[in-house]
């Protein structure tokens, strides 16, 4: 998942607030991210803080690098559409906590575009699965 070329850098700060990230759930349960290793592994570690790579760049669909960081959907209904447009079973969308925005932006999509926050750290709260 990458951001189209429409994005806003947004200043250092320590915003903290909720959103939604998709998740894919294995076999034994344990979470995975989807497009994304942290630390070199797939596996989302729940209830514990997760820090992005300050140095990191991601390239935009248009090109143009944006910094690194959680890709967190401010609405649970565009989560929904996104989780459901993935043809896949295993996806699953928790709640999130998340500190300090570095992005916001969209991400195209067939019916408009979504907006999405990139986050600097994520909490992945237990037991806040969402139904589908």
């Amino acid at each position: 998942m990458c951001l189209n070329g429409e994005f806003n850098l947004i200043p250092y700060n320590n915003a903290v607030g909720y959103g939604w990230k998709i998740f894919m759930k294995q076999r034994n349960r344990q979470l995975n991210f989807s497009y994304y290793l942290y630390n070199g592994n797939s596996i989302a570690p729940v209830n514990k803080w997760l820090k992005t790579n300050p140095n990191e760049k991601i390239m935009s669909s248009t090109g143009e690098k944006y910094p690194g960081g959680f890709h967190i959907y401010t609405n649970l209904n565009n989560a929904r559409r996104i989780c459901n447009s993935l043809g896949t079973i295993d996806a699953v969308i928790r709640k999130v906590k998340y500190k300090g925005i570095k992005v916001i932006g969209e991400e195209d999509e067939e019916d408009g575009h979504i907006v999405i926050i990139v986050a600097r750290e994520m909490l992945i709260l237990s037991r806040c699965e969402v139904p589908i």
